[in-house]
């Protein structure tokens, strides 16, 4: 028999990705999704299909994955048939909502699922697996691991820990799942089932970066698309603080601007202009200087190459982003350690000016609308001295006046260019993959 892959959790990253990559790897014989819901479930399995969108620089590419396998995790029945495939299982992908979907108190909770199965493989009945974590989050294989040795007797764990390996990954492939029907029809998006009530749309780029992968205690990579990278810390420092911070400034102008689309938004060549100099002159000479010498990205060079394709890339209209989606959660991306607070921490740290980054925050903190005390007491809350919060707020706010003259010159601009138009809903081009 060939090799299983099993993906918990069902989205665009779990089918547009790991789905995919199995599938095009000619490595595995089945392919098993499992997700809570029953309709779905049912769909995937009348077909035995997923369909994923693609968008591509010059138009939507339509892939349907084949000879697909669906569970439900809220069916009795189906939980015990996963738990069989887990067992057999040599790769996972775990791809959930965050790393608290790894406990609950249910039975068929992921982390006593996978550990009955790891408990198998420990008698001979099943082979050593791998196990992607996929969540947002910088010790999400050290958690999920953590959690699967709970739901284990202490004294299995030392042999357990020789039978499986949870692995991190740094997904910098921007993603979204649609539920809206109208905007599925006039995307002239496919949906991922023949249930029809969502459609999966990522983008084509699948340089996704992993841990590195113990022979040991697995039976290998079948997915052979994934870079293996001996420490991932520079790179979850260079998607989140470069990045995420980037894709989250652009959101937060483009609302304040009156914008619609993330497209529209870094198409805009003062707006590009500026946050291209925060990517590089901001983000990237602090991590540079903090990580130089560890990769090739982390030269001038490297990261000038790194930056001008992701802006390349968050311009892709076929993405049809929105502003308002990415910006969403306005007070979590303002957070201590998040993607404009955290960022901004990292460029002062090393010396570097995290002015634009600042003007980012202050469109965001615009958007949030509340007090500064109130986003002081969260900062203290998420673990900063009275002092750093207090410190934070005032180089803010010495950045307003600037950012407020910045913002009313781009407004005045797309006023007198009539620039503000939107975005067209009907793409023309659509090509499918058979």
């Amino acid at each position: 028999m060939g090799r299983i892959f099993v993906g918990i959790g069902f989205g665009a990253i779990q089918t547009g990705l790991f789905l995919r990559e199995a599938q095009l790897s000619g490595n595995f014989d089945r392919y098993i999704v499992a997700m809570r819901r029953a309709d779905l479930v049912k769909a995937v399995n009348a077909s035995g299909t997923v369909t994923v969108n693609i968008a591509m620089p010059d138009g939507i590419a339509v892939e349907t994955y084949v000879d697909v396998e669906a569970r439900s995790l809220a069916l009795p029945e189906d939980v015990a048939r996963l738990q069989q495939d887990l067992q057999a299982a040599h790769e996972i992908s775990v791809a959930v909502s965050s790393v608290g979907d790894y406990v609950s108190d249910d039975e068929a909770s992921l982390h006593r699922l996978i550990a009955r199965a790891i408990a198998a493989k420990l008698q001979g009945k099943g082979p050593k697996v791998l196990i992607y974590s996929s969540e947002n989050h910088n010790e999400a294989a050290a958690l999920l691991q953590q959690a699967i040795l709970s739901a284990l007797p202490a004294s299995q764990h030392r042999d357990a820990s020789q039978v499986f390996q949870t692995v991190d990954t740094v997904i910098g492939k921007m993603s979204r799942v649609i539920r809206d029907q109208d905007e599925i029809e006039k995307a002239g998006l496919a949906p991922s089932t023949q249930q029809g009530s969502e459609a999966f749309l990522v983008e084509a780029f699948n340089h996704i970066l992993v841990s590195q992968v113990d022979a040991k205690r697995t039976t290998g990579r079948g997915i052979s698309q994934l870079v293996e990278k001996a420490d991932l810390v520079p790179f979850e420092h260079a998607k989140i603080h470069g990045h995420n911070a980037t894709h989250a400034g652009f959101a937060y102008i483009g609302q304040v601007l009156g914008l619609k689309w993330m497209a529209e938004v870094a198409a805009k060549a003062q707006v590009h202009r500026f946050f291209r100099e925060a990517f590089l002159e901001e983000s990237g000479e602090a991590l540079i200087r903090l990580h130089g010498g560890k990769d090739p990205l982390f030269t001038r060079q490297g990261y000038r190459a790194y930056v001008d394709d992701l802006l390349r890339r968050m311009a892709n209209p076929w993405l049809r982003d929105t502003c308002e989606r990415i910006g969403r959660d306005v007070s979590r991306k303002l957070g201590w350690d998040d993607r404009l607070i955290g960022t901004i921490r990292l460029v002062r740290a090393q010396n570097v000016s995290a002015r634009r980054y600042g003007f980012a925050a202050l469109a965001a903190f615009e958007i949030l609308g509340q007090p500064w005390d109130s986003l002081i007491q969260s900062w203290i809350n998420s673990g900063a001295s009275s002092a750093e919060a207090a410190e934070m707020a005032d180089f803010l706010k010495a950045l307003e006046p600037d950012y407020l003259a910045w913002r009313q010159g781009l407004l005045a601009e797309l006023s007198v260019t009539g620039e503000a138009a939107g975005f067209p809903d009907n793409p023309q081009h659509v090509r499918k993959i058979p």
